[in-house]
């Protein structure tokens, strides 16, 4: 069952408002659904009742794994013919541009013969391609750098400003502007604690794992139980190590966002690597039966 919307951590995925000056299709897929939630929740119209006790944290994972096509096509518009508009870039500035669209296209292309093509089933299983296919991205950003960081070098002082203004603002700025204070000269991120980074949003659907519901919908042996305590453990673990170690950064520049994004994949994906091995345990030590009735309660069948 596919939900329309890009789930919690999409904007993570794609280069949002890397060098484009516009939002990405995905980051506002992002924020239509985080209000939507919101909506949902104040309503009280859980979409736990549509996906079952914890078809939401499937669902978070299968949306997760498709934003690796969703950056693909994020990649394929970089940059936006506004940055020309906004820059007014020389002859080598322009050039160097032109390598970023060239890298950008050839990320593209990379993404798109090898992202997963459909989702898997199986909590275990969608756990290891979503780790696939932040590797991917991970990949795909650092290729990126490279021409990125040779045109940002490129621009002056009001160019950059102006490039910074058209990011935050969403529109070409049609003056110079100050860059933000207490900015990193280099990666241009400011500390902002009150962000709603990716991280802290996955974390949340980490803490909302229904341990006590799942125990209470199946019919566990002790050692059956233990497992599913043991991944519990291993969840709840990851979400406040995962609040401890991912970046909190308020970037402002296209290399600050590139890096805080590629800091934040990373840490999501050891965070997905700690759980693994724990999800694997509790669904070997399942039988059949129960392994279909943890699969529709947890919404994970769906393709």
């Amino acid at each position: 069952m596919r939900v329309s919307g890009c789930r919690h951590v999409c904007s993570l995925l794609v280069l949002a408002l890397l060098v484009t000056g516009t939002a990405s299709l995905a980051h506002a897929r992002h924020w239509r659904h985080e209000r939507d939630h919101e909506r949902d929740v104040a309503s009280g119209n859980s979409r736990h009742q549509e996906h079952g006790i914890g078809g939401i944290f499937a669902v978070s994972i299968d949306e997760m794994i498709r934003s690796c096509s969703d950056q693909a096509a994020a990649l394929r518009i970089l940059p936006s013919d506004s940055v020309v508009q906004t820059l007014r870039p020389n002859q080598s500035q322009h050039a160097a541009l032109e390598q970023v669209r060239v890298s950008a296209a050839a990320a593209a292309e990379g993404l798109d013969a090898n992202c997963p093509k459909r989702n898997p089933v199986g909590l275990g299983a969608k756990l290891d391609v979503l780790n696939d296919a932040l590797g991917l991205i991970l990949d795909t950003l650092g290729g990126l750098r490279p021409a990125l960081l040779n045109f940002y070098g490129l621009l002056d002082d009001e160019q950059k400003g102006r490039l910074i203004a058209a990011g935050l603002s969403g529109r070409p700025a049609s003056r110079p502007v100050r860059t933000p204070s207490r900015t990193d000269p280099v990666s241009g991120t400011t500390a902002d604690p009150d962000a709603k980074s990716p991280c802290t949003q996955w974390a949340a659907k980490l803490r909302a794992w229904p341990v006590r519901q799942i125990d209470a919908a199946m019919q566990l042996s002790d050692p059956q139980r233990a497992a599913l305590y043991e991944l519990s453990a291993a969840i709840f673990r990851s979400a406040g190590d995962l609040i401890e170690t991912c970046p909190m950064e308020n970037p402002v520049t296209p290399l600050g966002r590139l890096d805080t994004t590629r800091n934040q994949l990373q840490a999501l994906q050891h965070d997905i690597d700690a759980i693994r091995p724990s999800a694997a345990a509790f669904e070997s030590a399942l039988n059949e039966s129960q392994k279909k009735r943890f699969a529709e309660a947890m919404d994970l069948e769906s393709p």
